[in-house]
């Protein structure tokens, strides 16, 4: 399906997961607002991937993975936001 040519890089961006673990040797997760990096995930698969590598445990493995790694950041963002609003409504000592 694939060929590596000339050892180069590609940034490609989705917002698929199953898509990212087929396509990447590493997958990295930003938030937005400011864009940052926030976690980086090697993909531990062999190369020259099928689209039957899907049907594999450690295909499944990592894509759970991922998707728990999201959740978990996505608290943390959530619980920020909602400190953040409430101090915005506390009365401003002088």
């Amino acid at each position: 399906m694939f060929d590596i040519v000339n050892n180069m890089t590609v940034v490609f961006v989705t917002h698929d997961i199953s898509e990212a673990v087929l396509l990447s040797d590493e997958v990295w997760m930003m938030r937005s607002a400011p864009g940052k990096i926030i976690d980086r995930i090697k993909i531990n698969l062999p190369y020259h991937r099928t689209m039957d590598i899907q049907r594999d445990p450690a295909f499944s493995k990592i894509v759970f993975e991922i998707e728990d790694r999201m959740k978990s950041i996505q608290s943390i963002v959530d619980k920020d936001k909602a400190e953040a609003a409430a101090a915005l409504q506390e009365p401003v000592k002088i």
